[in-house]
């Protein structure tokens, strides 16, 4: 079930912020950004390897907070066309299934490793950021290979910034883009 809403997140994502657009246009970089290979994702980014390669949901995904009758509703939906209703389910669940409560109310809280950079609200939406940065198959000298990574980096964060203005202004909801690296992910459960 955890992959079927892993799913309808992302085309609701797609629909409001062009999440795919976005991994297409880090696909298509000159930059050249190479993905995490299948046998080296994380727990988080397998769910979304499907539909995105270097973008994915980053939330705990907490199936087991929905009522029997949302569970059924994924069960009974899980081979049918993302639709309106699907749209109205996450909408109606998205609470409840990724946001963390705290009896202080909104805080900051770890997404992975305890610094800074790993840190969003607890009512956000967080996205995590994968590649191979370590990649240098074109075999560029290594002062070139270092100012092409720290270009990655710049793009990486004009673009996560773009995609939670338009969290802010299209969904009302923050967004958090995190950029991980091989030492800060989740391994496969």
């Amino acid at each position: 079930m955890e992959f079927v809403y892993v799913k309808w997140l992302i085309c609701y994502l797609n629909k409001y912020i062009n999440l795919d657009g976005y991994d297409k246009k880090i696909k298509n970089s000159e930059l050249y950004y190479v993905p995490i290979k299948d046998e080296k994702i994380d727990y988080y980014q397998e769910k979304s390897r499907p539909y995105l390669e270097y973008f994915y949901i980053r939330n705990d995904v907490e199936i087991d907070k929905l009522s029997d009758n949302e569970k059924k509703f994924i069960d009974d939906n899980k081979n049918i066309e993302y639709n309106e209703e699907i749209e109205k389910f996450i909408v109606d669940t998205m609470n409840k299934v990724l946001f963390k409560e705290f009896k202080e109310g909104r805080v900051l809280t770890t997404y992975g490793s305890p610094a800074k950079k790993y840190l969003a609200y607890n009512d956000s939406i967080v996205i995590g950021f994968r590649f191979d940065e370590y990649n240098n198959d074109k075999k560029l000298e290594r002062l070139v290979w270092s100012q092409n990574y720290f270009d990655k980096l710049k793009y990486l964060k004009e673009i996560g910034e773009e995609i939670k203005r338009i969290g802010k202004e299209r969904l009302n909801r923050d967004i958090t883009v995190i950029i991980y690296n091989e030492y800060t992910v989740t391994n496969r459960k």
